[in-house]
């Protein structure tokens, strides 16, 4: 089931090198900070990985940081985000990790809220958890999908500016699926993202 919570905005990220994750009680995390190639997105995405292993340091939590356009420009179409589950998984496929984490270089962080948050959660589950948006009116750039849907079932999307924990289950999943059906046509990925799934698996709201 994916997950989507209105209450609570995560606020986290930082990026990753494989051979940085914990094994133990507390989840392993992989960040990813959605960046572009400016002088300007380079600084905050920097900086926001730097403010993310102080904290870890002073916490005894281990993480590493992928920042995109830096550690994952060879992606083609990164900018998308599915593109980035293959290249991904293939970097960390000799590590454990439990969620993947996306967020954007503006996103404030608060490594020991996440961690505390994640761990009443299962990652073999199929998890998609972050700050609930939904169109209340049709959106071209969404073709219109689901703003009609009764409250039952609307169409939730999660904002990856508030940061969006992603469980490594539906990862592999996702990945899984792109291939499956694969498509060269991408928008809004925090609207398309969701939506690979959401057919089978239902959005829901905490």
């Amino acid at each position: 089931m994916y997950r989507c919570t209105r209450a609570f905005t995560i606020l986290v990220c930082a990026a990753l090198l494989a051979s940085l994750f914990v094994r133990g009680s507390a989840p392993s995390i992989a960040f990813v900070i959605l960046s572009q190639h400016s002088d300007y997105d380079t600084s905050l995405a920097y900086n926001l990985r730097d403010s993310l292993t102080t904290q870890a340091n002073d916490t005894n939590i281990r993480i590493g940081v992928f920042v995109s356009h830096v550690d994952l420009s060879d992606v083609n179409g990164a900018w998308a985000v599915v593109p980035l589950f293959k290249r991904l998984r293939s970097r960390l496929q000799n590590s454990t990790v439990d969620w993947l984490f996306l967020c954007e270089h503006s996103t404030v962080v608060n490594l020991t809220a996440l961690i505390d948050f994640l761990g009443g959660y299962n990652p073999a589950e199929l998890h998609y958890i972050g700050r609930a948006l939904v169109d209340e009116s049709p959106t071209i750039i969404h073709h219109f999908f689901g703003y009609d849907r009764p409250p039952e079932s609307r169409f939730l999307y999660a904002d990856f500016a508030g940061g969006v924990a992603m469980s490594w289950a539906l990862v592999d999943h996702i990945d899984h699926l792109s291939a499956e059906k694969p498509t060269d046509f991408a928008i809004d990925p925090k609207h398309e993202v969701p939506l690979l799934k959401y057919f089978s698996h239902r959005v829901h709201a905490l």
